[in-house]
């Protein structure tokens, strides 16, 4: 210290000053510097220094401000800088420094007085600070405004999008009003953005304002609002346009920004107080603490250390270290011998080494002859310059812990003497998880080589598909102290995976504390695989009760469906004895219903006597179009009432099968049932009959509700039915497809179903072997007759045009030419067109006039002067018959038509046509 601090109270300050604090002279020349400056500056030797420019320890581009701070000293002023100057050892520092004159007897300077301070954290706080300003910036810069425009007479408002994004709105908003913006202003801010409103009418200046808005799903968020005045021709403020953004994200960062600048003046103040409370936390620990200084001369000791040694003497020295007893413990090299002066690990700290851990029996002060483990850390401290100034020793007395972990590694050697003796497998690991012993079966079973499976390496031998579930199990085991067990695939020797059961239990100290792990792996491949193949029967078992539980639910319900009606209706014959409509009415209802349960029992004997191979068929050579024109006249009436579209197209000819017509009617009926009740009305049903592949193909095409894929591979077992509408409108016991499928397979044949999915229709094709041969003569009928046998050219007239369309297309699969008309007028023009026609077949209600009255039309028709006439009504009384023939109809059929039964019509009119066509 200089002469002129020495020795007062100002030298005192001066070296006790935590700063760096320099004395220059008028000219600016070091005079002194403390010896905390020249530690922060990293100076081990200021001799060098003194005399020389205070300004040439700075960088180049700081040197002229300083100089302008001399100047200002030398004037009588202070001045303040912050810069950057590196440590003489060429560390990176901040400096905010002051300067100030000395100032003499006279009161005029006689010196410089500079004091420096390390801001480099503060600096750094502000880098970061500039930084987050920085981010912020660029989000502002990348917002979006929204736009608004606020009518000043009317106070009416159009917004844009965006602005009504920043109310939280998705869609935009009609009926905006300042109002309405007041309305979503946060109760806080309204009193500020009425005022800002208020005074921007009155200046008609630009205004700017910032407030919390609240969106409807209560949360709060931050706008920047900005507005200007749009001033008509007459310079008159008419609107306010501007611009709204939302700034939540902006708010957010200035709170961070001001939290951090909090954050770290709380943290320099939290750092002072921690400094204040340091000999009270030293001596609250429970661990002995003891700091020397560079001579091994102990400071500070607190209570924990006492504890361990009892009133122990404050050694002056390293050498003073030979008082304190200790000995080697076992297991060191140096067992038994007695820890000389430099032993200690305080004086091995001293010297520069980092003692992270060493077990040392003591004999305590207060004990004599009494011996106890401790366990000593030590590390020397350093100043900013890396010498050592002292030392810091932790102990902990483990003398209970030694003893028992003694203990525990006798219990282990008598452990693994007695499990390589087991038959199991048995492990043990560390409480952190590690294994650390495997048994000699476990190397047997799993073929790796001894210490292969240690760590955490014994995961690698499980299943890829188990491994992860194995793992997080066992950590929760070894997390909560809980036993572990688990049943997973280990490779075995063979390189097969086999099923063990893992089990380990944890092995507590006396306090609880979990020191080590002990289990076992049992081999139950054998058992697993015979558990899963139990399991499989029984749920195949589960799921046939479920499908049988499924059908008498199903069964019940469609036989008390009609049992319900056939019990009022005998309630109405007995109450309405009297009534002869009634009784018809409820005979009628119990004729239906009890013919509904006759199919539902025939379906059922059916079923059972397909799928016990107990029926015999009656086959013969058969024509198919015959067998879908019966078909679709049985489905005609279902298909009808659910007002569907049905379509029949065929190839040139008709193909013929060998098999029982019957069965193969019931097949396609069934098919067709299904196709309409699983489309929603209004659909459409398609079938296509051709020939492929010495195979006749018939193939039934809906667009309803589809098949689910996981349906698909069972549609056809007994009982599977597809999903069903809530009233259950579709009805059925799921044995109709089942039914098909016996019945295809008794005719050699085979069916298969194709649905894209739920929504996308389905298509169930049915194939049987072709028949070379012609139909039986004693079974044909002009039903089979072909285009080859002279087609009649027929129109069918009937203002039902699905009822017409089908018909038409029973008479083209059996070879005619069919024509559908739906009025009087159009089947006139129709005659006119075809001429000459073989056959009408004519619906009496037609909507223009009387099937009567066109007959008589058309016979008077060149065209049909040799047509034969069909009536076709819903009427079938015998003055009906008597009219139909008055009228010149040459057959009277009753609706529903037998389809049979008109193919029949027209073969008979083909045999004749040409006795027709002499006369």
């Amino acid at each position: 210290m200089s002469t002129a601090a020495a020795g007062s109270l100002d030298g005192l300050l001066f070296e006790a000053s935590p700063d760096c604090v320099k004395l220059l002279d008028l000219e600016g020349r070091l005079l002194d510097m403390n010896q905390n400056g020249r530690c922060a500056m990293e100076i081990d030797d200021f001799a060098p220094l003194c005399g020389q420019r205070w300004t040439s320890l700075w960088p180049e581009e700081s040197r002229d401000a300083l100089l302008s701070m001399i100047e200002a000293a030398r004037e009588g002023r202070s001045a303040r800088l912050t810069a950057f100057c590196p440590t003489a050892k060429g560390k990176p520092r901040w400096w905010d420094v002051t300067v100030a004159p000395v100032p003499g007897v006279d009161g005029s300077p006689r010196s410089i007085l500079s004091v420096s301070r390390d801001v480099t954290e503060l600096h750094r706080t502000r880098e970061e600070q500039r930084e987050t300003v920085a981010r912020l910036g660029f989000i502002l810069a990348s917002s979006q405004l929204g736009a608004w425009e606020l009518d000043l007479a009317t106070g009416k408002a159009l917004t844009s999008f965006l602005h009504d994004r920043c109310f939280g709105y998705d869609e935009p908003v009609e009926n905006w009003s300042y109002e309405t913006f007041v309305s979503f202003v946060h109760p806080d801010d309204r009193g500020q953005v009425a005022q800002a409103f208020e005074q921007a009418l009155k200046s008609e200046q630009d205004w700017s304002l910032e407030c919390r808005v609240v969106w409807a799903d209560g949360s709060v968020h931050w706008i920047a609002v900005h507005g200007s005045f749009y001033r008509s021709a007459s310079g008159e403020a008419t609107r306010l346009l501007g611009t709204v953004v939302e700034i939540t994200a902006r708010k957010q960062i200035e709170a961070e920004l001001r939290e951090t600048t909090l954050a770290a003046v709380r943290a320099a103040e939290a750092a002072e107080t921690e400094r204040r409370r340091l000999d009270a936390l030293l001596e609250a620990t429970p661990v002995g603490i003891a700091y020397a200084d560079v001579a091994g001369r102990l400071t500070i000791t607190n209570a924990a250390l006492r504890d361990v040694w009892g009133e122990h003497p404050l050694a002056a020295s390293v050498d003073e270290y030979v008082e304190w007893k200790g000995w080697w413990p076992d297991g060191s090299p140096r067992k038994g011998e007695r820890l000389a002066a430099e032993d200690w690990p305080m004086a091995r700290a001293l010297r520069g080494e980092e003692v992270r851990g060493e077990l040392v029996e003591i004999e305590p002060f207060d004990q004599p002859g009494g011996r106890c483990t401790i366990l000593l850390r030590a590390s020397p401290v350093r100043d900013a310059a890396g010498n050592i100034t002292g030392a810091v020793a932790a102990q902990q007395d483990v003398s209970e812990r030694t003893r028992m972990e003694r203990e525990l590694r006798d219990s282990e050697r008598r452990f693994r003497t007695i499990t390589e003796a087991v038959p199991q497998m048995v492990w043990a690991a560390r409480s952190d998880g590690c294994a650390d012993y495997f048994n000699r079966q476990w190397y047997e079973f799993t073929g790796v080589p001894e210490g292969a499976s240690d760590g955490d390496a014994w995961t690698q031998l499980l299943h890829p598909d188990d491994v992860g579930g194995v793992r997080e199990r066992w950590e929760q085991s070894r997390v909560s102290g809980l036993m572990f067990e688990s049943e997973y695939r280990l490779r075995h020797r063979s390189g097969d995976y086999r099923w063990v059961l893992a089990r380990g239990v944890p092995v507590r100290v006396d306090d609880g504390d979990v020191v080590r792990w002990l289990g076992t792996c049992t081999d139950i491949d054998e058992r697993r695989r015979l558990l899963d193949a139990l399991g499989e029967r029984e749920e195949a078992l589960r799921e046939a009760d479920r499908r049988k539980d499924e059908f008498l639910a199903m069964l019940a319900h469609e036989l008390r469906n009609p049992l319900a009606p056939i019990g009022t209706a005998a309630q109405l014959l007995r109450l309405a004895a009297d009534d002869p409509a009634r009784v018809r009415a409820s005979a009628e209802v119990i004729g239906r219903q009890i013919s509904h349960l006759t199919t539902l029992v025939d379906d059922l004997l059916d079923v059972s006597r397909v799928t016990r191979g107990l029926v015999q068929l009656e086959t013969e050579t058969l024509d198919l179009s015959g067998v879908i024109a019966a078909a679709v006249e049985q489905s005609r009436p279902l298909i009808a009432s659910r007002g569907h579209a049905l379509s029949i197209r065929s190839g040139r000819g008709s193909p013929c099968v060998h098999g029982d017509r019957t069965r193969l009617v019931q097949v396609v009926v069934n098919l067709l049932n299904n196709a309409a009740k699983y489309t929603p009305p209004g659909g459409h049903i398609t079938v296509d009959v051709e020939t492929a592949d010495e195979v006749a193909r018939v193939t039934v095409t809906d667009d309803g509700i589809g098949i689910d894929a996981a349906l698909l591979p069972n549609v056809f077992e007994l009982f599977s039915q597809g999903r069903r509408t809530p009233d259950r409108s579709q009805g059925g016991l799921g044995i109709g497809l089942a039914l098909v499928r016996s019945i295809v397979a008794l005719h050699g044949g085979r069916i298969s179903v194709d649905s894209d999915g739920p929504n996308t229709g389905s298509r169930f094709t049915v194939e049987l072997p072709l028949s070379q041969d012609t139909p039986d003569e004693r079974r044909r009928s002009a039903a089979h007759v072909t285009a080859a046998d002279s087609p009649l050219r027929v129109v069918v007239v009937d203002d039902n045009v699905d009822a017409a369309v089908l018909l038409a297309d029973v008479l083209r699969m059996a070879g005619h030419e069919a024509h559908a008309s739906h009025s009087a007028a159009d089947a006139i023009e129709s005659a006119a067109r075809l001429a000459p026609v073989d056959a009408f077949i004519l619906d009496i209600g037609l909507p223009d006039m009387t099937g009567y009255e066109l007959a008589t039309r058309l016979r008077a028709h060149p065209a049909a002067e040799r047509a034969m006439f069909v009536a076709l009504t819903g009427y079938g009384q015998p003055h009906d018959r008597v009219l139909s023939r008055a009228a010149g109809f040459d057959h009277h059929l009753v609706k529903p038509a037998d389809a049979q039964k008109v193919l029949q019509i027209m073969g008979d009119a083909m045999h004749r046509a040409p006795a027709r066509q002499a006369g």
